[in-house]
């Protein structure tokens, strides 16, 4: 294994730190947004197009090659806000998505493989108890790597009542680490209803995202792609004009966001 510098410990360190930094912000803001969602929505749609610090779907996002840090500086001066109102927290969260797919799509993904596996390692440290990051540790081998997996058994039943999917929740899961853990049950009242759970994720070479999900009634897991999970939540989101779809409803978060690029 490569030894680190001492430039790339520094660098790993206030990377770690920052993404943490950035996926705490979101999910603060979140928190409090969730309460009024077609407001957010109206407020968030307003956002995108003032400041699209975030592509809509379809578009080509990203700074520019020599933007990225002053991309960044922007973001941080957002997310410093003092909230005011509604719509100052939506402004928030949307920098702080702005800052983290930064990081991921920007910063990391330009370091070597033993810079980026020292980022997710920090990364974890962080966010996990040392005995959580102790065990991933030990079931997870260095890159190249199957999908981390934090569960040995299918998920049980549901213990508490579920929400039903918002707008709010597919933007949020455009970003892996914000849809690694969720738990979600296909139409809960219903006979054929199923819960599933995104146990794990990997960013391949190409910088696309394959996800791991297990399944209540199956002992092994499968894997999917980012754009499969994305048409399929989409597509279970549109329940609303089409009565004979099933409803996508979603759990509290069961598992810390961590991930290993």
């Amino acid at each position: 294994m490569l030894r680190l510098t001492p430039a790339e410990v520094e660098l790993i360190e206030t990377i770690a730190k920052e993404q943490l930094r950035y996926e705490n912000i979101i999910s603060a803001q979140a928190e409090f947004l969730r309460t009024d969602p077609p407001n957010f929505e109206a407020a968030m749609a307003w956002q995108v197009q003032q400041s699209p610090l975030v592509a809509n779907r379809g578009q080509r996002w990203g700074p520019a090659q020599g933007d990225v840090d002053q991309y960044l500086a922007q973001c941080k001066d957002i997310c410093e806000l003092v909230p005011q109102s509604f719509e100052d927290r939506v402004k928030i969260m949307h920098g702080a998505c702005g800052a983290l797919m930064c990081l991921l799509h920007c910063k990391i993904a330009e370091q070597p493989e033993h810079v980026q596996s020292a980022i997710s390692k920090r990364h974890r440290e962080l966010t996990l108890p040392a005995s959580a990051v102790a065990d991933v540790d030990d079931r997870q081998p260095s890159p190249p790597a199957p999908i981390p997996s934090d569960r040995q058994s299918p998920p049980p039943k549901p213990a508490v009542e579920p929400r039903r999917t918002t707008a709010e929740d597919l933007r949020s899961f455009k970003l892996p680490e914000n849809l690694h853990g969720k738990r979600f049950t296909l139409s809960p009242d219903a006979g054929d209803s199923g819960t599933y759970e995104v146990i794990g994720y990997r960013r391949e070479r190409d910088n696309s995202v394959t996800y791991e999900l297990l399944f209540e009634d199956c002992e092994d897991p499968i894997e999917t792609t980012a754009e499969e999970m994305e048409n399929w939540h989409r597509y279970l989101r549109t329940y609303k004009r089409h009565k004979q779809r099933p409803v996508l409803y979603l759990h509290a978060r069961v598992h810390p966001n961590w991930t290993r690029l």
